[in-house]
């Protein structure tokens, strides 16, 4: 429901009274109120397109063959990066998911934005930003050994459950992280 996400409303359709406000939803549900939102707004197609912190729908409308190809000028990562970077940081501070879990969330989110740096974003002026905070996240999925024989005989410190001080710490780096892309918002 864009309309009810300060980063997204300006580009979703327009609010659907019988729809609410609600972001929280499980996926088969999110499917259904987009497919719901779709035919109520005339979409002839529906698609949906995975993203880091969850999945989007978009809602296609007058669809036409084009002979030309138009460019794409991206607008700004910085709501990507911001959101990956909240969510990230909620896990952490919430310390209910097992370390291989939190392991994979820092990963993924900076391989994310390291496609983002080589893709989209490769000719523009956010490249070495986004370069940097890809590096960053991947670094500090580092600091999260997942409990296995090799890491335990190499002596890593490897907990299946999040320690208070690497939170704190890991929080601390997502705070910095944020502070710096929060300057661009």
């Amino acid at each position: 429901m864009a309309w009810a996400d300060p980063l997204l409303s300006a580009v979703g359709i327009a609010r659907l009274e019988e729809m609410g406000d609600s972001l929280v939803v499980d996926q088969a549900t999110a499917r259904e109120l987009a497919l719901r939102a779709a035919e109520a707004t005339g979409a002839e197609f529906v698609a949906g397109v995975e993203a880091p912190h969850g999945e989007h729908y978009l809602a296609i409308r007058s669809v036409r063959a084009s002979l030309t190809v138009a460019p794409v000028t991206p607008g700004s990562p910085v709501g990507l990066v911001l959101r990956g970077l909240a969510d990230l940081r909620r896990s952490v501070s919430q310390r209910d998911e097992p370390t291989d879990v939190l392991r994979a969330r820092f990963l993924s989110l900076g391989k994310t934005i390291l496609i983002q740096s080589e893709g989209a974003y490769r000719d523009t002026e956010w490249v070495g930003r986004l370069q940097r905070a890809g590096r960053v996240l991947t670094q500090l999925a580092g600091r999260l050994v997942p409990p296995t024989f090799s890491a335990i005989a190499a002596g890593r410190q490897a907990d299946e459950w999040l320690a208070q001080s690497v939170a704190v710490d890991l929080i601390d780096a997502i705070r910095l992280l944020e502070d710096e892309w929060g300057a661009f918002a």
